[in-house]
């Protein structure tokens, strides 16, 4: 999903009608899924038609509340003989609310409406080839006297999968998205306008007691957005393996790597490595060391922000050198900025004492390095020809982070 502001994103964006079931994945697992998951994944797996549901079904809820709040929400899953269906409608609204009336003229939050519309279909071909396509549009409109922000986020997802024999499958797929958010404020427009491509192809191959899977793909990621020279571009190649075995009869091992290489930052390679081995029937052991990686964004690098009136500026690695290559103490900023990275180390033992007794304990850490931050480049505002006084900002990569602790979760 891309849209993040200041590295987040806003999860209102993501309507909850047709999901499925949300997988959590801990610890660094960059080597299958690339940049940003550096501490963990958050999977979010929506609804499927069902194989036989020649009838499907039609679900309908709705939900008011104060302030002129209103959700709707339809959903139509079916599949019958080869063709499947599955879409859904979201409609989300408020009046919006203020907590000081007394003290502004602005409301706390402001009035919103926003529609999500979901489509998905699929189509066996054959028992060897089948094909799905997918596409989800949110738009979204938030106005008050004063302003008004409009977003628009889409995108389309393509896969056909095809069964070349019992061992071998391949899967060729087609990702794209958009993400528009555009704001007026005092007469000001705002924009940022971010558009991702991501073709790949992957392989599966099943022996009788291992998996093999591998990938090649791209990513094609441009920017344009205020305070920004120009349409900024990423363009990255990648290659993925995992080899999941088992050595022995009560031990499962997968082992698995990635390798990004980019145009605009340096590449990254992310192993890792998990096994489990289980004992007897009341106790099970598991283990992985992984690591994580995440790319430096466009703002760290081409960000050209200037708050005058505030009296500081906040300049991307890459734009500082492109504007001032010859002011004293540019040379000491890095022009290229590092990924993130990060080394997770992961021991668990699951445990069964009792026939209704499940108790699960986990030690983690996390070595972080390279971590993106801000700071004050110090740098002499005369000579970047700036009002006197004023404060540059930049980024960098800093020192080492840590996070460690233990887990215990019981269920009786």
């Amino acid at each position: 999903i891309v849209g993040r502001v200041s590295g987040n994103i806003d999860l209102r964006r993501l309507t909850v009608n047709n999901i499925k079931q949300i997988e959590i994945v801990k610890g660094p697992s960059s080597s299958l899924y690339g940049s940003e998951a550096m501490g963990g994944v958050i999977n979010i797996i929506t609804e499927q038609p069902k194989n036989g549901n020649s009838k499907g079904f039609l679900q309908l809820f709705t939900r008011t509340g104060a302030r002129n709040e209103f959700d709707f929400n339809a959903n139509v899953i079916s599949k019958k003989e080869k063709f499947g269906i599955v879409a859904s409608i979201n409609s989300n609204s408020s009046g919006g609310y203020d907590l000081s009336p007394e003290s502004s003229n602005t409301k706390t939050a402001n009035p919103h409406q926003s529609y999500t519309g979901n489509l998905q279909l699929t189509y066996d071909f054959s028992d060897k080839v089948k094909a799905l396509i997918s596409s989800r549009i949110y738009k979204q409109n938030q106005n008050n006297s004063e302003s008004e922000n409009e977003q628009n986020d889409w995108n389309i997802n393509g896969k056909i999968s095809h069964k070349i024999s019992n061992a071998l499958s391949l899967d060729y797929l087609l990702y794209g998205t958009k993400f528009k958010a555009e704001s007026v404020f005092n007469g000001e427009t705002s924009l940022f306008d971010r558009t991702l491509i991501r073709p790949e192809v992957k392989a599966t191959y099943n022996l009788s007691n291992s998996t093999i899977v591998t990938g090649i793909g791209a990513n094609f990621d441009a920017l344009e957005r205020s305070f920004f020279d120009g349409n900024k571009k990423f363009e990255a190649q990648y290659v993925f393996g995992q080899y999941d075995f088992n050595p022995i009869e009560k031990m499962n091992v997968v082992v698995g790597f990635r390798f990004d290489n980019s145009n605009k930052y340096k590449s990254a390679f992310s192993p890792k490595i998990s096994a489990n081995y289980k004992f007897n029937n009341w106790l099970t052991t598991k283990f992985s060391v992984g690591k994580g990686f995440k790319v430096p964004d466009f703002r760290q690098l081409f960000f050209n922000f200037r708050n005058s009136s505030g009296g500081y500026v906040v300049l991307g690695t890459q734009t500082i050198h492109e504007l001032y290559p010859t002011v004293n103490g540019v040379e000491n900023i890095q022009k290229d900025l590092k990924p993130e990275s990060s080394i997770g180390y992961n021991l668990g033992f699951q445990l069964k004492p009792l026939s209704k007794l499940n108790v699960n304990i986990n030690f983690f850490r996390n070595d972080f390095s390279d971590l993106i931050d801000t700071f004050d480049a110090q740098l002499n505002s005369t000579d970047l020809e700036l009002p006197q006084g004023t404060r540059v900002f930049s980024y960098r990569n800093i020192a080492e982070v840590y996070t460690q602790g233990i887990e215990v979760e019981a269920s009786y």
